[in-house]
């Protein structure tokens, strides 16, 4: 729907992807595998890039690409807008996730998707891998 309406908005979902898992994705892994105790590679596949040889190296490229976007302002906006309702989309869904492992309470659906966190949604799992490293 949205690469027939607006295509120039994908940009910002691929940033939010991308960008995301290749950077605080890469810490959701570790917490998830020691939280979790899951073995390597398994359940947390979304996080491998085994086609990028440094992470590093790639985000300044990919980063370096959008900056080189010749886009005017209004673009620009909408591209800005569009990656924080990816964001936002991105929260509700590990809220959701929190609560179907029982970590939280389900959010209201409307909520999940268009209000901003306080705090990042696997803090539980988080506390959880701490406590079992102790």
């Amino acid at each position: 729907k949205l690469a027939a309406g607006d295509p120039l908005l994908l940009v910002a979902h691929a940033y939010t992807r991308y960008l995301g898992d290749l950077s605080g994705g890469q810490t959701l892994k570790r917490v998830a595998r020691k939280g979790l105790a899951l073995p390597e590679r398994q359940g947390t596949e979304f996080y491998e890039f085994d086609a990028i040889g440094s992470a590093k190296d790639f985000k300044n490229l990919y980063r370096a690409r959008l900056d080189g976007l010749r886009l005017d302002r209004a673009s620009a906006d909408r591209v800005v807008e569009e990656a924080n309702a990816a964001f936002r989309c991105n929260i509700g869904l590990f809220l959701e996730m929190d609560a179907l492992m029982g970590h939280a309470p389900a959010p209201p659906a409307a909520a999940a998707a268009h209000q901003p966190t306080t705090g990042c949604p696997f803090a539980r799992l988080a506390a959880i891998a701490a406590r079992a490293e102790a």
